[in-house]
């Protein structure tokens, strides 16, 4: 997949934008929108869950940053 590609990231049911994404440092840097699922194209959402290895923050709507584990994350999801 094109990097250009991955706008944005679906967790939680939020939408994040991607601000930073490197498969080289397996780094994901990403801001809450207030969009929906219902107005973001499809092919524009990265499945983060995927690669669970990738170092994801999210910046929420009030600033606030969070480092997210994706294994502990898929583990619970199930």
């Amino acid at each position: 997949m094109s990097t250009s590609k991955i706008k944005y990231i679906n967790l939680s049911n939020k939408i994040y934008r991607v601000k930073h994404i490197s498969f080289f440092t397996m780094e994901l840097v990403a801001e809450e929108t207030t969009l929906s699922t219902a107005t973001v194209p499809e092919d524009e959402v990265f499945d983060v869950m995927d690669y669970s290895g990738l170092k994801v923050t999210l910046i929420g709507l009030d600033g606030q940053s969070e480092e997210i584990d994706l294994k502990e994350l898929s583990r619970r999801v199930g």
